[in-house]
């Protein structure tokens, strides 16, 4: 087989998993019937620690204004704070609230327990040790974030 061809089946068949995959997790109760984006936003705040607007939009692909309504429908949960920038004072901070920690880590533990039943229930003891000796090559994948 060659290089091209292998590499365009493990493409194909590694964008197929990580779809089905994905489905598999977001198909999951939306905990506080927040939708997939405002996960998307928390995560992107929660990993940054404290993020601006431009980064959020940035992160998420979004337009200004689609972020506007998403932060405001945040902050009414009380998932998020925004203050002003102590340097730029036109400019936001956005931090996670307690409870937005709360809820956040408590929806990544969530995920997390639910891929570890599917591995368990679908993956025997063997597989699972191949897959652990792959994992280093998928980290390899990953694009660096700024």
């Amino acid at each position: 087989m060659n290089t091209s061809n292998t590499t365009g089946i493990l493409a194909s068949g590694l964008h197929r998993a990580l779809l089905e995959l994905g489905r598999a997790l977001r198909g999951q109760a939306a905990p506080q019937g927040l939708s997939a984006g405002t996960w998307l936003a928390l995560g992107v705040v929660y990993r940054h620690r404290q993020a601006s607007s431009a980064l959020l939009a940035r992160e998420l692909k979004i337009k200004p204004q689609s972020l506007t309504k998403l932060l405001a429908q945040l902050e009414e949960k009380e998932l998020i704070a925004r203050q002003a920038n102590a340097r730029d004072k036109r400019r936001q901070d956005i931090t996670l609230t307690a409870a937005g920690r709360k809820v956040f880590t408590g929806y990544l533990k969530s995920r997390r327990l639910h891929l570890q039943e599917l591995i368990e229930a679908r993956l025997s003891a063997e597989e699972q040790q191949r897959m652990l000796g792959v994992m280093p090559l998928l980290d390899k994948l990953i694009p660096a974030r700024d």
